[in-house]
């Protein structure tokens, strides 16, 4: 999966170059607003909160798990040419899971994840026709990682955190719209397989 996005990646860079995009504003700024499926630090929170809350042996108690997959997200750029803009972009990620008593509801023990990413950004226009518009999303920054657990009887309470290097590899991205338009990203990164929202220039 990763060397078939590198290598349409490296396709697409390359019709960059060689297609005109004179359609496009220069000297603009661009504030997109979006929400993302299925990130690649979802993945990382579900399975550190599942397993923490899945080892609890405590008779009458059932787990219950809060996972949305969604990543709220804005990014800013700036075109610097007809087919190259630069800005910074923040996501954020959350998810949880808890055992309850059965009988009473009551929590027994819970545990939670969240993870904030800021980034570097580029995107590339491959294409424009009109308002329609073909382009690649690219990023490359920090993601922090925060957990919390908490136990009713305060016997393994445990706070972390953590900061790693996360990149945005989106080659698929499509948008409409003049200077209100919307969008769809697909790619793999902290924004999510699919990253739909709304943009505005100015």
């Amino acid at each position: 999966m990763k060397r078939f996005f590198s290598i349409v990646a490296v396709a697409l860079l390359s019709l960059a170059t060689l297609t005109p995009a004179s359609a496009q504003r220069r000297g603009e700024w661009c504030i997109k607003g979006g929400l993302g499926e299925l990130s690649i630090p979802d993945f990382v929170g579900v399975l550190a909160t599942g397993l923490s809350v899945s080892f609890d042996n405590t008779e009458g108690t059932e787990t219950k798990e809060f996972a949305p997959l969604t990543n709220p997200n804005v990014e800013i750029l700036y075109r610097i040419n007809n087919w190259f803009a630069l800005g910074a972009s923040v996501s954020a990620g959350y998810c949880s899971a808890k055992s309850v008593f059965i009988n009473t509801g009551s929590t027994n023990k819970e545990s939670s994840a969240f993870y904030p990413s800021l980034q570097l950004c580029a995107q590339t226009t491959y294409f424009r026709s009109g308002e329609f518009s073909m382009y690649g999303s690219w990023g490359v920054g920090a993601m922090g990682f925060f957990i919390d657990q908490w136990t009713a009887d305060g016997s393994n309470n445990i706070n972390s955190a953590a900061i790693t290097i996360m990149a945005n590899a989106y080659p698929l991205c499509f948008s409409y719209g003049g200077r209100t338009g919307g969008f769809a990203e697909l790619g793999l990164g902290a924004k999510g397989v699919l990253n739909v929202g709304i943009y505005h220039a100015f």
